[in-house]
């Protein structure tokens, strides 16, 4: 087998999205992608060759969400295996607090056709709502048991 016939996981980050007008809140959208349709999700995406994490936190909360971060950090990383609908996402999680010092530093849904907007919602909100976490993020919530608050 050559090395471009073997298969790789891809690498992607997810963002939470905070805010102190928010406290102990973060950002959740409802993906509209035809991966984990219906599924809800952090603002995120693919790391890009040669981006730090940060990096890519930044552009995709930009792209997807209209607003700068600042006090960018690490939460975890997980590998989220789904051999059923052939899916392979080492998926990094990292934090940042929205920017009011930049212009134009509200939410917005930069991507309609990705996501059907976005919502302010605890952890708590999160793990009760019945509708279903996009693969990385429920590994992150219900097998690692992690949260940004931590």
């Amino acid at each position: 087998m050559s090395p471009k016939d073997v298969k790789r996981p891809g690498v992607g980050c997810g963002v939470f999205v905070l805010s102190e007008k928010h406290p102990g809140k973060f950002l959740i959208g409802t993906r509209r992608n035809s991966t984990g349709p219906g599924c809800l999700q952090l603002p995120g995406g693919h790391v890009e060759f040669g981006e730090s994490w940060e990096q890519t936190a930044q552009r995709e909360v930009l792209e997807e969400v209209g607003v700068h971060l600042r006090d960018i950090s690490f939460v975890d990383v997980v590998n989220s295996v789904r051999l059923d609908v052939n899916y392979h996402y080492v998926t990094i999680f990292m934090k940042g607090f929205i920017d009011f010092t930049k212009p134009d530093a509200q939410v917005r849904n930069m991507e309609p056709d990705y996501c059907d907007g976005w919502d302010w919602v605890t952890m708590e909100e999160l793990k009760e709502d019945k509708r279903p976490l996009f693969y990385a993020l429920r590994d992150l919530v219900f097998e690692n048991k992690s949260s940004p608050f931590t």
